[in-house]
């Protein structure tokens, strides 16, 4: 089960919020989540990094991950493919990191909220877990269009790649895949 709805309304929430905002959101208007069949759905939980909404969500894959402002407990670490992300705590069978998991094994979009300041968050999307390394503890975030897509799967583009945050910059997962606009496969 893929949440393809859910991540569907997710995003489109977000393309809202980042055109008032801009690329970097206030966590006030993040904190109202956004609309999915009548409910209310958090975009994310602060007080833990990877989120997968209980309540909106049939499948087992992740939302979203986010990363602080301070990174004080775990340190993302950017490559020339994407990412690493840290697992949550040091025990890869966890709930989240299955979450996390299941994202990468079911090759679903997900948003990686980055951030940038203090209340202040870029969301990354569509982001993917390309990689997962339970032996290390942390996966491999790439942007833009995944590196494994099937042609029968959806495909959401909506990235902010290039622009610096965090000590980092962003990368695409494809050259060229931030230039092509919002599509659909349909």
């Amino acid at each position: 089960m893929r949440d393809d709805d859910v991540r569907s309304a997710c995003f489109a929430t977000l393309d809202v919020l980042q055109a008032k905002w801009g690329a970097d959101v206030p966590y006030e208007a993040l904190r109202e989540g956004f609309n999915f069949r009548g409910r209310r759905v958090p975009f994310m939980s602060r007080g833990f990094g990877i989120y997968r909404s209980r309540d909106a969500q049939r499948g087992p894959a992740a939302l979203s991950v986010n990363s602080s402002f301070k990174q004080d407990r775990y340190r993302d670490e950017q490559t020339p493919d994407g990412v690493l992300y840290r697992y949550q705590g040091d025990d890869p069978e966890n709930y989240f990191n299955r979450w996390l998991r299941s994202a990468h094994l079911l090759d679903v979009p997900i948003v990686y909220f980055v951030g940038t300041r203090p209340n202040h968050y870029r969301p990354i999307y569509p982001t993917y877990v390309a990689e997962d390394d339970p032996g290390h503890l942390r996966v491999l975030l790439t942007f833009g269009e995944s590196t494994r897509r099937n042609s029968e799967a959806p495909c959401f583009l909506r990235t902010a790649t290039g622009a610096p945050f965090a000590g980092f910059e962003i990368t695409p997962a494809r050259r060229g895949a931030h230039r092509r606009g919002r599509r659909r496969a349909g």
